[in-house]
């Protein structure tokens, strides 16, 4: 049965909050999916907003781009589900034309569940990488230089390592070889 147009107006006018409008629609998978995603972008703006609005006084390429990314997707979630509902309404209209081969490898492809949850699973994985330096912990530039540390001992040996002065010795150093115990400088 068609809708009326106050009910499609009333639809269309749900769609500003991505996700309400789909669940009227009857699509209650991506209403939720879209509401999800919408709700945790706006929870990890507020919870990180220091790191997130800080980032611009920052020379670090990589939160700029974390934070604009934050910054894009609530829109372009708003976008999609003013788009997408507007779809589905003329869809609904025109349930019996004829569709073109690009409507039917969408549909094809939205009917296959492991391919949309891999396009899910991927967005995520760049989603992460994307928002890594929001997140993490330690700063990635603040490593030492790995050429100078590298014949270090682990940090587990240095409690462990004897403490006489005939135990370390320095066999071949241009070779890259050091030997840090007695048995080891008897070749």
């Amino acid at each position: 049965m068609p809708r009326s147009d106050a009910e499609r107006q009333d639809i269309r006018s749900r769609s500003w909050f991505p996700g309400l409008a789909h669940l009227a629609l009857g699509r209650a998978g991506r209403g939720w999916r879209l509401m999800g995603i919408t709700t945790l972008t706006l929870l990890v703006i507020a919870w990180r907003w220091r790191q997130v609005f800080g980032a611009f006084s920052t020379p670090f390429i990589d939160r700029w781009v974390a934070s604009i990314f934050l910054f894009l997707v609530v829109p372009a979630a708003i976008w999609f589900s003013r788009w997408d509902v507007s779809r589905l309404l003329r869809e609904e209209a025109d349930r019996y034309r004829g569709r073109g081969p690009w409507k039917v490898a969408f549909r094809r492809f939205s009917e296959n569940r492991l391919a949309v949850w891999s396009i899910y699973v991927i967005a995520g994985f760049y989603a992460m990488a994307i928002l890594a330096p929001i997140f993490a912990p330690y700063d990635p530039s603040a490593i030492p230089d790995v050429m100078v540390n590298r014949y270090l001992l682990p940090s587990w040996a240095i409690s462990s390592a004897p403490t006489s002065s005939a135990a370390t010795c320095s066999a071949e150093p241009s070779m890259g070889r050091a030997c840090h115990f007695p048995s080891d400088c008897s070749r």
